[in-house]
């Protein structure tokens, strides 16, 4: 009986410290997160965004994580349908920041940009088969052509192309579709005529679907850096400086998760 008790007493000892060792860790993964962030996040785009809501990664999640990880914030991931409607969370402080945002003017009314931490390059993408069509054209000379063009929702191809498409007689021409492997299969399926990407998930898409019946122009649309974009209602300048030294500080770090998904 007195075995027995000792036993009974030394599994409850056991559990005790087991159930201490447990809330403290909680406590301390609790703790060592100064503030949780809540990151809009749209459609897949590989290698930029891969996964669903509790599985993210590729270069601008890997990259968002190193970074505030450095400042001890976590990350709450909120999915949304589009880049677009990531923009609209923003202005009403639903979300804290978006990754991945280029500037211009209107966006800046709404939000603080951090400085920027990769770049991006905007070409055409064709379907092989009109390969003579596409020789030696700019984005005008396409749209004089009545070609049809498809692009991502809420994303910025510069001033030249927002130009274009302010005039009536183009903006029919320009459809916009969240998904880049959408905008890719609307082009193999000749329901477009081009797509409008950046170079590195363009490339991305052809050699993992192994899709060489799409081409490049070297054409450029848009070459342009890549921001954080806050809301004005609920982070401040001076969190958004501190983030700026560590951008600054982790270059190095950032140009290895880039050149470990394109290499």
């Amino acid at each position: 009986m007195a075995i027995y008790f000792r036993s009974a007493r030394m599994i409850a000892t056991l559990l005790l410290l087991f159930g201490c060792f447990f809330v403290h860790a909680l406590g301390q993964g609790a703790l060592g997160c100064k503030k949780t962030l809540k990151l809009g996040v749209g459609e897949p785009w590989p290698p930029f965004v891969f996964g669903g809501p509790n599985n993210f990664s590729g270069i601008d999640i890997d990259i968002t994580r190193l970074v505030f990880s450095k400042l001890n914030y976590c990350l709450e991931f909120i999915k949304l349908p589009s880049s677009a409607r990531g923009l609209q969370e923003l202005k009403k402080g639903e979300i804290d920041f978006l990754n991945a945002a280029s500037f211009n003017e209107d966006r800046a009314t709404i939000g603080l940009y951090s400085i920027p931490y990769r770049s991006e390059a905007m070409r055409i993408f064709y379907h092989v088969k009109n390969k003579q069509k596409f020789r030696q054209q700019t984005l005008y000379d396409l749209l004089h052509q009545d070609f049809i063009g498809v692009v991502n929702l809420g994303a910025y191809y510069g001033p030249e192309f927002e130009a274009i498409v302010a005039e009536n007689t183009f903006s029919k021409q320009i459809t916009s579709v969240p998904s880049v492997e959408q905008r890719m299969k609307m082009l193999e399926q000749h329901h477009v005529d081009f797509v409008i990407e950046d170079i590195i998930p363009g490339r991305y898409y052809i050699q993992q679907k192994q899709k060489f019946n799409i081409e490049m122009l070297p054409i450029v649309v848009h070459d342009n850096p890549i921001y954080f974009l806050f809301s004005r209602k609920t982070i401040s300048q001076e969190q958004v400086n501190q983030l700026n030294q560590v951008i600054m500080q982790s270059q190095a770090d950032i140009d290895a998760v880039v050149d470990n998904y394109i290499f």
